[in-house]
């Protein structure tokens, strides 16, 4: 279920031949076929970023953001939330965080706010009156925001009248204390990302001790998924 496997996805396909006529659809629908002994999945929602694309002579096919939107996966009507152009960015802790205006193609100074999903209030969550970029979000709530003026700065921002500088440095300069920031602060998943690769990687391993017939099946698993992110 999507309350397990948060990052998981659930795809039914349109079937029109079938020998149980209870999973034939020949068209896309909202009603939702439970088959025994499984249970009706909970509901589940996706936030999105409207963008329209327009043409600038200066700057050739810009992407406006058009607000943030609620898509309901049951088939139900869009909902618009925030009618902005701002870049909303990242989920987490049960608020969507948004950065720069996608209007400002010059970059000029922006806050960078939380929306909250629960009670639908905007909040700035990092303002210093200068170009931010918004970097990631932590997994208790925390923006990591890149400030950008003569230097660059990187700041933790854990709530509106917190936030801690984590580094600082010129612009455009190799920044090994930075990255260090950056990983120490995503620490765990990273660790939970790096245990997985291992995991392949030991699984490869295997097969190339065993010279087991079954090593091409590894290299038909990593091709179809690049060919699925290529699509994307």
């Amino acid at each position: 279920t999507m309350r397990a496997h948060p990052k998981a996805g659930i795809v039914v396909p349109a079937i029109t031949t079938a020998t149980n006529p209870v999973t034939v659809r020949s068209q896309p629908g909202t009603a939702i076929d439970v088959l025994e002994p499984l249970s009706a999945p909970p509901a589940g929602v996706v936030y999105l970023m409207r963008v329209e694309y327009v043409d600038s002579p200066a700057y050739g096919s810009l992407a406006q953001g058009k607000g943030l939107w609620k898509l309901a996966l049951n088939g139900a009507a869009p909902t618009q939330l925030t009618s902005d152009a701002r870049g909303w960015q990242w989920f987490a802790d049960g608020a969507v965080y948004g950065g720069q205006s996608t209007m400002d193609v010059a970059g000029g100074p922006n806050d960078v706010v939380r929306f909250d999903l629960r009670t639908m209030q905007l909040t700035t969550w990092f303002s210093h009156q200068v170009r931010s970029r918004l970097l990631a979000v932590d997994t208790t709530g925390a923006a990591l925001v890149m400030g950008e003026a003569a230097n660059e700065e990187l700041w933790r921002a854990a709530r509106p009248d917190d936030a801690t500088q984590i580094w600082s440095g010129p612009t455009d300069a190799v920044r090994p204390d930075l990255y260090a920031g950056v990983v120490r602060t995503n620490r765990e998943n990273l660790i939970e990302m790096l245990d997985a690769i291992s995991a392949e990687l030991s699984r490869l391993r295997r097969h190339l001790e065993a010279d087991d017939p079954r090593l091409i099946e590894l290299f038909e698993e990593a091709r179809s998924v690049r060919e699925r992110w290529a699509r994307k």
